[in-house]
């Protein structure tokens, strides 16, 4: 018999730190950007935020995986994992339990074991320990501490669609401000005395600004609602 996905209600996407090409983690302290050279163990709820990712999960019983973008997501699964996929990733299942799929369409590739049914809803909760293994073209953010992911606020945030959002720093060095859909795309970029951004013209989602100061980046969840 064929297991069925419990359906959840509630979702929390939207109210979880994402970053522009990483792997992101959250909760944890502050939040960790994973590049190809790095592995760690974590809890939370993970992003794939760049095309063409590969990872590699050994699952714990019950864990449930969420993929953001298309991946290929090879696991190694104990039985009653689950796996929340974006249209068009594969999942690749290296042991003999089952686990099942969920995709807002049917065009997600599964092999080996995998088994279940595909269930119309898209919400994560996600235990895990994973290895990245191969990301696609992402910029390299190591060596960022702690003083560096905090170089600036920006408020409001959440913030109403044509409303103006305040960067607030002590730091007088050139701002550079970029700023990212989901999909990594460019929507806009400023450079100078930037201390506002109009969200004019930009539909209601979540985006992701990026400040960049005297050789220091700082990425941020933006939701316009």
């Amino acid at each position: 018999m064929k297991k069925i996905l419990p359906i959840l209600l509630l979702c929390i996407v939207n109210y979880t730190t994402a970053q522009v090409c990483s792997v992101t983690i959250a909760p944890s302290p502050g939040h960790v950007q994973v590049t190809s050279n790095q592995s760690l163990n974590a809890t939370g709820t993970v992003y794939w935020i760049c095309t063409g990712i590969s990872v590699t999960v050994t699952g714990s019983p019950g864990s449930t995986y969420l993929l953001e973008q298309n991946a290929v997501l090879t696991i190694n699964a104990t039985s009653g994992d689950a796996i929340f996929a974006k249209p068009g990733s594969t999942i690749i299942n290296n042991s003999t339990a089952a686990i099942s799929v969920t995709s807002n369409t049917n065009n997600v590739t599964r092999t080996n074991a995998s088994t279940g049914f595909i269930l119309d809803i898209f919400c994560p909760t996600v235990t895990l320990n994973y290895s990245q293994v191969g990301i696609g073209p992402c910029s390299d953010v190591t060596g960022m501490n702690d003083e560096q992911l905090n170089l600036f606020t920006i408020a409001p945030n959440p913030v109403a669609s044509g409303s103006q959002i305040k960067i607030s720093s002590d730091r007088l060095e050139t701002i550079e401000a970029i700023l990212f859909d989901l999909n990594g795309k460019i929507i806009s970029t400023e450079k100078g005395n930037v201390r506002t951004i109009s969200t004019e013209n930009l539909l209601a989602g979540v985006y992701v600004l990026q400040l960049n100061c005297n050789g220091h980046a700082q990425r941020t969840k933006l939701l316009i609602q």
